[in-house]
Formats: C-alpha cells, structure tokens, sequence
C-alpha cells in the first residue's frame, strides 16, 4: 500500500509503505470492530507513535476503521493488478520458488 504523499523523512521517495491491522474474516465481528480502535488508540499513544514517524512510517489517522480499510485495500489491488498485468509480472509460487532452489 502506498501514501500520496512523500515522508518528510524521505522526500525524495515516492512510494511510502503504509502500516495497516488485519484480522481473517473468521474472528467474531465483535472482535473485528473493536481492534481497529485499540489498535489506533496504542499507535497513537506519543510514546509509541513517535518510532514509526523517526523510521519513516505513515501511520494510519486516528479514525481508521474495517471499512475505510477495507475500500483502501480494494483500490490499491485494483491499481497494482493493472500495473503487475501491464508490466507481464509473472506470478511466483512457494513451489515455483522451491522448484528453482532445487534445480540444478
């Protein structure tokens, strides 16, 4: 996942890696509702939100939630399909992987 805008840290790099919480669609959605808060709620605590600032994180805001989350998400596959297909990235496989590693 990319930002649109660049790290004040890294002005000169155009895509910027995004932290995002995820959970399988099998946790009760109780539970799903509830972790994006905590999650935020202890990223943006000063003491812990200060590291991926130094490091060069873009953190998501405060009021991130499943379904902004979820839209994000769908949009960037969408974008970075379009692109992988354009540019004829072929798509690797642990087996295709461990095929290569064994070969000789």
């Amino acid at each position: 996942m990319t930002s649109s805008r660049r790290a004040p840290q890294y002005p000169e790099t155009e895509a910027i890696t995004l932290l995002s919480f995820t959970v399988r669609r099998q946790v009760p959605v109780e539970i799903q509702r509830k972790l994006p808060g905590w999650g935020m709620e202890a990223l943006h605590k000063p003491e812990v939100h200060k590291r991926p600032l130094e490091i060069g994180i873009t953190t998501p805001p405060r009021d991130w939630e499943i379904a902004r989350a979820e839209a994000f998400l769908k949009r960037e596959r969408e974008l970075w399909t379009k692109y992988i297909n354009l540019a004829n990235v072929k798509r690797i496989t642990r087996s295709s992987v461990a095929d290569r590693l064994t070969a000789d």
